[in-house]
């Protein structure tokens, strides 16, 4: 059953997906009906004309724009890395090729 399912999957063509969705008859208010999985194939399509009129200039400033929408701030970064290393800036632990130098000699 799962080599057949790989190999379907495979073998689909471009702009096709299968997909597998647990379908919850609760969230329709139908209430004598349990919860189960079901398969979709999905076709999608790009419209050419989306892509090609717009400039690359204007790509990356749209890309730019939502990433920021999805990243976190630079400083709560940097306060999570400094957190994971133990309160000590980067770049002060040797590196594991160092270590093994001094161990050496």
């Amino acid at each position: 059953m799962q080599g057949e399912q790989a190999n379907r999957l495979s073998i689909l063509p471009n702009y096709k997906a299968w997909c597998r969705l647990i379908y919850d008859p609760a969230s329709r208010g139908i209430e004598d009906e349990d919860p189960s999985l079901k398969q979709y194939l999905i076709r999608t399509t790009i419209k050419k004309t989306n892509r090609e009129d717009i400039k690359k200039e204007e790509m990356a400033i749209r890309v730019k724009k939502n990433s920021k929408k999805l990243g976190k701030p630079k400083e709560l970064v940097e306060r999570e890395i400094e957190e994971r290393a133990g309160g000590k800036p980067l770049g002060d632990e040797p590196s594991s090729q160092e270590k093994k130098k001094t161990k050496s000699s």
